[in-house]
C-alpha cells in the first residue's frame, strides 16, 4: 500500500510540473548528490527499503557532465564510478544513463536538484532518491 501511495505521488508530481521548465543546476561543473532512500527489488526477497548504508550504496555521488563520469565520493577506501554513456537536458531536466558490471543505471535529476535513480540487474533493481547540488 505505501509502494502505491509513492506511485501515486509520483504520478501526481510528473503530471503537475510544467514540460517548458528551464534546467537551472550549473551542469558546466560537477553535481555533488547525496542519497536520502533506497529500495531494492528482487525476485527472491520482494521489496526492501532502506538507506545507503543498507544495501552497500555509496551516500555520496558526484556526477561530472565534463569528464562524463559519476564517482563515489567520500573516505570509504572504495575507488567505484562509471562511465555517463548518454545524457541530455531536456524539459527541466538533466537524464543520464550508464552500464557498468552487468548493470544498467539511469538517473534523472530535476532543475531543483532532486534525484531519482534505477540500477537494473539480472533479477533485481534499485530505485534511489536523492538531492542534488552543483559544486
Amino acid at each position: 500500500m505505501r509502494n502505491l501511495v509513492f506511485i501515486l505521488i509520483g504520478i501526481l508530481i510528473t503530471t503537475l510540473i510544467p514540460a517548458t521548465a528551464v534546467f537551472s543546476l550549473d551542469t558546466s561543473s560537477p553535481l555533488l548528490c547525496s542519497v536520502i532512500s533506497a529500495s531494492e527489488y528482487s525476485l527472491e526477497e520482494g521489496c526492501l527499503e532502506g538507506t545507503a548504508d543498507s544495501f552497500d550504496l555509496p551516500q555520496f555521488v558526484k556526477f561530472d557532465l565534463q569528464k562524463k563520469m559519476i564517482f563515489e565520493v567520500g573516505e570509504t577506501g572504495r575507488d567505484r564510478k562509471s562511465k555517463i554513456v548518454n545524457h541530455t537536458q531536456t524539459e527541466g531536466q538533466l537524464i543520464m544513463q550508464g552500464v557498468e558490471n552487468g548493470r544498467s543505471w539511469s538517473a534523472v535529476i530535476g532543475d531543483q536538484g532532486k534525484m531519482t535513480a534505477t540500477v537494473s540487474g539480472n533479477d533485481f533493481g534499485f530505485v534511489i532518491f536523492g538531492a542534488c547540488i552543483s559544486q
